[in-house]
This record gives C-alpha cells, structure tokens and sequence, in this order.
C-alpha cells in the first residue's frame, strides 16, 4: 500500500473513534452509565489500534481529528479498581474491561478447582501407553508456579479437550523461565516435530495469562499441518470482504483486512497459523474480537466443536 491510501485508512479511523466519542458523550448525558462504559472500552481499544497503525506506517498519529467537544475521556490507567481501591497500571500481559475489572477470564471446573497440588493435577491428565508405561502431560516444573496458575493452565486443556472434537494430546506441555523463538522472547510456542508445548514464566503472571497462553498453543497443536488457519483465515477474508462496513457504507476494502489482521497478531500478521491462534485465545478469554478475527473464531468452532 501507498503512503496515501494508509493515510485514508487513518482518516477511517479517526471517523470511526469520533462517532464512538458522539455516543459515548450523548450516553453520559442520558445518565446511561453502561453504555458509557461499554463505550469507553471500545474507543480505548480503538485508539490503541490508531496508535498502533500511526507508528508502524510512520505518519504519526493527529488527536486533533479525534477531538469531540464535550467528551470525558477515562482511560484505562484513570479508572478505579473496584477490588483492591487503588489505580490500575496497565501491564502488558494483562487486559482489563472498561468498568476496571481484568477482562480475562475462563471456565472453571469442579474437578480441577478442588485439586490441592501439582501431582493431583499431572495425575488427572496422564495416561498409560502401549507398553504399560504412565505418561504424564506437565513437566516437573510446573510445580514452581503458584497453584493457581497451575490449574488454570490445566483449565485451559481440559476446555479444549471438553469444547473440541478429540486430538491427540501433545506430548508435554512444559513450563520454564523464558521462551524464546528466533531470538526473541515470547509468552510460549509450540513444536510441531516433537508435539512439545513450552509456556514461558517470565512472559506470563496472572491466571489469565497461564490460561490464555495454554489455549493458544493447544491451536497451534490442533492446526499443526496448517490446514485450519488456511481454511478459516482465506475463507473469513474472502466473507469480509463481501460485507458492509458500517461505518464507510462501502464492502471491507484489502488494506481495511490487512489492518484487521495487524490489529489480531501484530509483528506477526503475516503468519496465518499466528491469526487463528490469536483469534481463538481472544474470544475464549477477553471476547475482544474485530470484525475478522469473529468470523476466524466461528469458523474453527463450526469446523472443530465436539457434537
């Protein structure tokens, strides 16, 4: 793409922010707090997307074509945490609702909750081989991380097992201090050669981290010969592509995708299995899905979903 057609993609954009902030100010004024907030969540996430596109194009972002008269904004680091009083500093690995409270969240399941250690929860997920040997999901490791995080992390295997139609199981799902992939640190990764799901400690801290990253990699193992993301990724551009944007009145242009897919995985837009997993994890924990990613997600659930 041109430095100018980016430039109408930011023009979009700056559209689309200012008639979130119209609704936002008109719901104040009718003391409907709920859509307010709603909203608020909608315009953060929308403006972090702008910045996003502002700094990888290089054209810097103009708050003064986002300006609504008469609109308070409330950002993220402004709103009160309901739980503990104080002020929410946002972390990277963590996500948080309009309203303060932390948007990740997951299933929770009796049998795993009522565990008291790491040997009950490796026990519950092994199984005996061929040659009568007992083979156990976790490694050791896991043991070093609080318990529950540890149970979120079986929760997140136990959901994909119960909501999916039946893989076989990676070999192990290890966890250690870093990850790394090409040099650089990330929260997990998966093996496709050896069927081994690394989880990074230092790339995750909170329950929903360990969660959303064991659902993520669990993708990549059910898409390990790349056929889902390829199915679900071309065919949900193709449908986009054929839908009214609302905003413009005109189908979802190329570049309106591209964006999408930037916004879904950013560095790592260009890898389709990257966009699945991050489709997937996303609406399995924060329900925070762009207009691709949503169509992504029904598609793997139409495709993979136990009947």
């Amino acid at each position: 793409m041109t430095r100018y057609e980016w430039s109408q993609v930011m023009r979009r954009m700056e559209t689309a922010i200012r008639e979130k902030k119209d609704t936002a100010t008109l719901a104040a004024a009718a003391g409907d707090s709920a859509l307010r907030r709603e909203c608020q969540g909608s315009i953060n996430a929308m403006v972090k997307a702008y910045e996003q596109l502002s700094d990888w194009t290089g054209l810097g972002p103009d708050f003064r074509r986002t300006y609504v008269a008469g609109f308070r904004d409330v950002s993220e680091k402004a709103l009160t945490n309901t739980l503990s009083g104080g002020t929410i500093e946002t972390v990277r690995s963590r996500v948080y609702r309009a309203d303060g409270s932390e948007a990740y969240h997951y299933p929770k399941s009796d049998v795993i909750q009522k565990m008291n250690s790491f040997e009950e929860i490796n026990e519950y997920f092994s199984k005996v081989n061929r040659y009568g040997e007992r083979e156990y999901l976790f490694s050791g490791s896991m043991r070093e991380l609080p318990l529950d995080c540890q149970k979120a992390l079986a929760e997140s295997v136990l959901y994909m097992q119960e909501t999916f139609k039946s893989r076989e199981w990676p070999a192990t799902i290890r966890v250690q201090k870093t990850a790394t992939v090409e040099g650089r640190e990330v929260a997990g990764y998966y093996d496709g050669k050896s069927r081994k799901i690394v989880i990074s400690m230092k790339g995750n801290t909170s329950e929903g981290d360990y969660y959303g990253a064991g659902i993520h990699e669990q993708v990549h193992h059910y898409d390990r010969y790349g056929t889902e993301a390829d199915y679900c990724i071309k065919r949900a551009e193709r449908e986009l592509m054929r839908t009214v944007n609302p905003t413009t009145r005109f189908p979802y242009s190329f570049s309106e995708v591209q964006l999408m897919r930037y916004n879904i995985a950013e560095n790592e837009s260009g890898k389709n299995d990257e966009i699945l997993a991050y489709s997937i994890e996303q609406g399995t924990t924060t329900g925070n899905l762009n207009p691709l990613s949503r169509i992504i997600y029904d598609l793997f659930h139409e495709r993979n979903v136990r009947k």
